[in-house]
């Protein structure tokens, strides 16, 4: 019967997320500190959600998650700070009002971004689906993204009207 959940922990691997949640049926609030997501997919499924907090603190070296996605229909609040995922498979926030978004690129991945004649399509491909997530956010009414988010976004666009431009599709 528990309604709010607070994780925090440096030393939590949120690697079984999927069988974690269905143990909190009517779970309403869940906030979490986490060290970071395994190699393999995850999903953040839940009918009672509401209130939604992830962070990502990392270690010694971040690395990008491999595939997150969001199924959580009757969220409201989302705030998530995380490196860019490969891909956001599923992002179903129909009911999210309001949402803290930072995504987040590491250096390298910034440099290969920006770099003139890209070809490095990991970058590209991991850029665009960060856009996925933001897409996936619907009739939210308060938005508020981080310069970093702003960032990724700003690539994106900069790769779509430059393959707009040129005869390699992104």
């Amino acid at each position: 019967m528990l309604k709010t959940l607070i994780i925090d922990s440096a030393w939590i691997r949120c690697d079984t997320i999927e069988t974690f949640l269905p143990t909190f049926p009517v779970l309403e609030e869940l906030s979490m500190s986490i060290n970071e997501w395994p190699d393999w997919d995850e999903t953040v499924t839940s009918a009672s959600l509401r209130k939604l907090s992830i962070f990502t603190i990392g270690c010694e070296n971040f690395s990008n998650p491999k595939s997150i996605s969001f199924d959580i229909p009757s969220l409201v609040y989302f705030e998530y700070y995380d490196m860019v995922a490969e891909d956001y498979p599923k992002v179903n926030l129909t009911s999210v009002v309001e949402a803290r978004i930072s995504l987040l690129l590491d250096q390298d991945q910034i440099k290969r971004g920006s770099a003139p004649n890209n070809d490095e399509d990991d970058v590209l491909l991991r850029l665009r689906n960060g856009w996925k997530l933001m897409s996936g956010i619907r009739n939210v009414q308060k938005l508020y993204i981080s310069l970093d988010t702003l960032q990724v976004c700003f690539y994106f666009v900069l790769i779509v009207f430059f393959s707009l431009h040129s005869s390699k599709p992104i």
